[in-house]
This record gives C-alpha cells, structure tokens and sequence, in this order.
C-alpha cells in the first residue's frame, strides 16, 4: 500500500502529467496560446511553454494580476529578464515542467519512486512546482495538487482541438479568449470571455518625514548615486520549509564608484508593501550622512516610477541610464560573495 501522504491526487496528476508529456502540445503551441479555466470561484491560465524545445512545461497563471504579469513580460527585453529573474518569481503560479534527471531535486525523485513511476532520457523527469511572490520554487501544497491536475486534464480537452483548428488562441491577436468553465453539475463547458484589463499593483509608498525634513535643509550636493532593487542571491529559511527571499538596495557613489550601502529588505507581508518601504530604506540611508545628492540613476524603470514622487519633494532628479557598468561591477562583487 502506498503510504505517501495524498498518494491518489498525487497519482491522478502524474497519470495526467504523462498523457501531456505522450501529446506533446508544445509541437503546435506557443506560450500565448492561453485559455483559461473557471473553477471553485477562481480563473486561472493556461499557458504551454517549449515551442522551440528548450524547456517543456505547463504554467497555470493564478488569477487576473498574475496574467497581467505575464503579458508584461512580453515588453520587457530578455537581457533585463535574466538580470533579474524575480520578475518571473514574482508571478503567482503553478507549473508542470520535464526535465533532466539532474535537474531534478531529490524530494522530487523521491516521490516518483514512492509512486511507482520509472523514468527515463532527457527532459523527461515530471517536476511539479509552485510559485508564490516572495518565495523560491516549491513543492506543490495539498491543495494546489488537484488544481494543476484539472488544468492538464483541460489542456487534454482544448490543446488537440487547438491544432484541428477549431480556437485561435493567441492572446496576442484578440481581444477575448477561451474560458473552460465548470457548471455546477460538475460539466465543463466553453465561454468566450474579454481577456481582462491589466490592473497594476497599488503600492503604499512610505517614508520618515523627520528624514525628509533634515534633507530638506541639507545643501545640495553635486553627488551622483546610482542605484538598483534586485533580489537577494540565496533562499532563506529551513530546508524543509518553502524557501523565502529577500532583496537587496545597493547604492553606489558615482564618482568615486564605492558602495555606499547594501540593505537587506525581507517580504514580510507582501512584495507591495516591501515595495512601498524602498522610499524609506533610502531616505534613512541619505539622512544618516546627511547627503542630498544632485541626482539619482536607476537601470529600471521600475524604481523610476517608484522613487519619482519622493525624490521630486527632495528635489533630487532621477535618471534612467541602462547600463549602469560601475553599479553592475558592485553588484556582480556583492553577489558572487554571497
């Protein structure tokens, strides 16, 4: 008798992972040929990745914001992607992918032994994991089993009908898209649904005003920083526990290219509120000097949108410069020695 924990929705969703794996969608489709599933009052979708045969799997998007995400991935240069990786960790997710043995953590192994599964050859290991804002990849959670099982399970439903012609899913060519919908009979069903309207994130931006007043009357300098948000290079936390992340503000002086700071920020709540605290983390750093530097540069415009609204009171000018060569150099020191 197995005695694996869940060992049933665990079955169902390897038997459905390998009835992906023998139909190999990603012979026809492409990430943006998405559809999306309605279930249990939540939308998730459905995206394939492999087209070009370098990493097979399946994403299943949680949610509006976290298909917003990925379609703004689509704007933002692949250089800027492998920079920082967080953009991709950041969208909330579950994902199917088949991999080489040794890509395959041995928790991961493990399981598939304990379930009575023999695997073979290149990018052929199943790797169930789950993606959640300020955390690493992790095992999937009891719960999130059977919804990335059903999700396969659609994708079985919609990907040959996809190659017989019968959808155009490309969300890059329309304006609605593919929903399969389960009715309260438990039937599933097909809707044409308006793909939805990217809500960015609201972001509670906060700083020490007894920082900003002794700025305030600090000379100008004519200081340059510059300036990037990354995330920290390493997972926090027990092994045994979803690995957390931290991020790190690294502030170097132009002219003299020194480090001026390198402060660790925690996820404590949510990536939104650690966002909204960037503001403050600055504001300390330059009050403890005190330095009102003449401007700021940034690589990403991410921080340019961010700092704009603090750094306009203090009358220092933000800049968009991309690359920054002695940030990166600092950055690059500072990562490689952690």
């Amino acid at each position: 008798m197995n005695k694996t924990p869940h060992a049933e929705a665990w079955k169902d969703l390897f038997e459905a992972a390998f009835r992906i794996k023998d139909m190999a969608p990603w012979e026809w489709m492409v990430e943006t040929d998405l559809f999306g599933i309605r279930d249990d009052g939540e939308t998730r979708y459905v995206s394939v990745m492999g087209y070009l045969g370098e990493h097979l799997g399946i994403s299943v998007y949680r949610g509006d914001a976290a298909l917003s995400r990925f379609l703004e991935l689509r704007d933002i240069p692949e250089e800027t992607i492998m920079e920082y990786p967080e953009l991709l960790l950041q969208i909330p997710q579950l994902q199917l992918s088949f991999e080489n043995r040794e890509d395959v953590p041995e928790w991961d192994r493990r399981l598939i032994r304990t379930m009575g599964y023999r695997v073979r050859g290149g990018q052929a290991w199943p790797l169930f994991q789950s993606y959640r804002p300020g955390f690493m990849p992790w095992r999937l959670e009891p719960d999130e089993i059977p919804i990335l099982t059903r999700a396969l399970e659609q994708l079985e439903d919609v990907a040959p009908r996809t190659r017989a012609g019968a959808f155009l899913l490309d969300i890059e060519e329309r304006e609605d898209m593919l929903v399969r919908a389960r009715t309260a009979g438990g039937a599933w069903v097909d809707e044409c649904v308006r793909i939805p309207s990217p809500e960015p994130p609201i972001i509670d931006l906060r700083w020490d005003e007894r920082d900003m007043t002794l700025l305030k009357k600090t000379p100008m300098a004519g200081d340059s920083i510059e300036l990037d948000f990354f995330m920290f290079p390493g997972a926090i936390g027990k092994p045994s526990q979803r690995p957390a992340v931290a991020y790190v503000l690294l502030a170097v002086h132009r002219k003299s290219e020194m480090p001026l700071f390198a402060d660790i920020l925690p996820v404590e709540e949510s990536l939104e509120r650690m966002f909204g605290r960037i503001p403050h983390a600055l504001l300390a750093r330059l009050a403890a000097v005190p330095m009102r530097p003449k401007e700021i540069r940034v690589q990403n415009y991410f921080l340019v949108n961010l700092l704009e609204p603090v750094l306009e009171e203090l009358g220092t000018k933000i800049v968009h410069q991309s690359p920054l060569k002695t940030l990166r150099a600092v950055k690059s020191s500072l990562t490689g020695s952690l």
